[in-house]
């Protein structure tokens, strides 16, 4: 496929007409998310009135330096809810790094990027202040630049180099993407092949695609069970709706094991920090919060559903790794 230019082309163009069409339908609040299953990395984008937040979102997961530096070249603002506090890291005393491992260095901070050039001219000003030459500045100024640094290679496609974006800077990342060279593999069975779209609903050229099942029927001290294995991409409005298709239709108590996928555990790391901004500011506006959960309202799933994905209560957002329901008092744990 990688060799013949035309159907690469027709792929490409296709595939374009398919994600135009997402993006528009989550700006729209017709669609609630969807993913961009790329060849080295993951986005979600979320449209607005998801977990309370008043504007659309999209999160990128793993990034890598050079990756982020063409984002900043393209004027696409970001944040890094799951990197390395770098101001702490670069405060530490020598023998402080020596003794600290560098995984303590690690919360959930937002960082646009390793270097603030406002405090770093205000820290050159206090040195010189000091009495220190310029020459002691600038090396004292290369430590820390080497320190950050490597501080930002050191996130490299690993989960803490999750990047988020909001607003329009979501439409700036959506235009980065549509003319991104790395979004399909240059070699291998999947050459030139586009990043596969998942979401909830329809979409231009989407297909309907079923997942594989098994059932099986397990004897276990005289007692008889009854197992399914459903195996593919279940989204996170799929996992709600498998349950209570389970809880309305099987007539006694169960319980459900989760496999997750690992590249995509970061989004549910970061969204309860993401909530959290949201709450915090002061001028919070409840009217565009209403507008936006009303306006979600046409995108597919329950009214009951969609209370649960728009709350601004930032423990909604977890990994299942197991649910169980239990019959007799009409509960879930997990």
């Amino acid at each position: 496929m990688a060799t013949n230019d035309e159907v690469k082309q027709a792929l490409l163009t296709e595939w374009t007409e398919s994600f135009r069409s997402l993006f528009q339908l989550v700006r729209a609040r017709h669609c609630p998310y969807f993913y961009v299953c790329a060849n080295t990395f993951t986005v979600l984008f979320r449209a607005a009135g998801l977990c309370g937040a008043p504007e659309p979102c999209a999160l990128l997961v793993p990034s890598t330096r050079g990756l982020r530096q063409t984002l900043r070249q393209e004027d696409v603002e970001f944040t890094m809810p799951l990197r390395p506090d770098i101001k702490k890291c670069l405060n530490r005393s020598d023998e402080d790094r020596k003794n600290t491992s560098h995984d303590s260095c690690y919360d959930t901070m937002d960082c646009a990027g390793a270097d603030d050039d406002d405090a770093d001219e205000d820290a050159d000003e206090l040195l010189s202040q000091m009495g220190l030459e310029t020459e002691q500045i600038k090396k004292i100024s290369n430590a820390q630049a080497r320190v950050a640094a490597g501080l930002e290679r050191g996130v490299d496609s690993a989960h803490e180099s999750l990047v988020l974006v909001r607003g329009s800077d979501a439409q700036a990342l959506f235009n980065f993407l549509l003319n991104c060279r790395s979004l399909a593999s240059s070699s291998g069975p999947l050459a030139a092949v586009p990043p596969t779209l998942l979401a909830p609903t329809a979409f231009h050229g989407g297909t309907l695609q079923s997942l594989k099942m098994r059932e099986n029927v397990i004897l276990s001290d005289s007692k008889k069970y009854y197992s399914i294995e459903v195996r593919g991409p279940i989204l996170p409005t799929a996992v709600h709706a498998l349950l209570e298709v389970a809880r309305s239709s099987c007539g006694s108590s169960f319980s459900a094991t989760l496999a997750h996928h690992q590249p995509t555990l970061a989004f549910c790391w970061a969204s309860p920090g993401i909530t959290q901004d949201e709450i915090s500011k002061e001028n919070e506006n409840h009217f565009a919060k209403a507008f936006n959960k009303e306006n979600l309202s046409d995108c597919g799933i329950s009214e009951q559903l969609l209370a649960h994905f728009c709350s601004p209560d930032p423990s909604v957002v977890r990994p299942l790794d197991s649910v169980k329901y239990n019959l007799e008092d009409d509960t879930y744990t997990w």
